[in-house]
């Protein structure tokens, strides 16, 4: 069974529905680390 491509989209339902059915741990060789991560837009 061959295995999809995690989803190139901003679109949180389509994320959301995407995750809800794929493990996290059946895509670890395709994530990568990120350095320092800022939500309020101040480094």
């Amino acid at each position: 069974m061959k295995r999809p491509n995690i989803p190139q989209t901003d679109s949180i339902q389509e994320l959301t529905h995407f995750w809800d059915a794929h493990d996290l741990t059946d895509f670890e060789n395709e994530l990568e680390q990120v350095g320092n991560l800022s939500l309020n837009g101040k480094s």
